[in-house]
This record gives structure tokens, sequence and C-alpha cells, in this order.
């Protein structure tokens, strides 16, 4: 699935789940997860850019995706970033989008 305009968002459950972490941490971790959801899959794992996106020093982001992987909140794999949850969410998506594309083409006839 590419480029997603929106996606479902549950506040309480990143409010909660980010409870204990740092402002700069929440807040790489938010943009991070817009960033997939708007390329619609993982991230490249590029250093410099993902920095640039972040408005941040690389040195600060390497600190920042150490901390990110041990927390559990992403996930490097194969050169890219991604997120379980992420992962799980366009799964659903992509099925609901095939769903109604179906029942579209059905256009009312029984």
């Amino acid at each position: 699935m590419k480029h997603r305009p929106w996606y479902k968002r549950y506040p309480s459950n990143f409010l909660s789940g980010t409870l204990e972490m740092p402002f700069e941490e929440k807040g790489a971790y938010s943009i991070l997860l817009d960033l997939m959801y708007d390329k619609g899959g993982a991230i490249d794992d590029d250093h410099q850019w993902i920095a640039r996106a972040l408005g941040m020093s690389t040195r600060l982001w390497k600190s920042i995706r150490e901390k990110l992987i041990i927390r559990g909140k992403l996930v490097s794999r194969d050169g890219k970033l991604t997120n379980l949850k992420f992962e799980e969410e366009i799964k659903k998506a992509v099925f609901q989008s095939k769903k109604a594309a179906e029942n579209g083409l059905k256009g009312g006839i029984k």
C-alpha cells in the first residue's frame, strides 16, 4: 500500500505507551510513525535522512534510535525501520480497502 493521506490514531494508546519516554523520544517516535504511514511501509534506516526529517543531528538521532529499539517501539530489519503495531494496522487497512473495492464492484447487485 502506498501513500496514506490519513490513518487511525489511538491517542490513549500512544500516551500510555510513551508515558515514561522523554519528549525527544516521543516526538521522534510520533514523526517516524507518520513517515511510515505516509510511505505505506517501513522506512529506510538512513541516519542522515531521518535526522533531517526529525530536525536533529545524526548523533542525537542514533542515540534516540537505539533507545526506541530497546523500548520495542522500532524494529530494524533488512535496512529498514518499522513498528510492529504499524505493520498490523497496514495489513488491516489493505484488507479493508480490498473488501470495499470488491463490494463496490458488486454495485448493489445481489
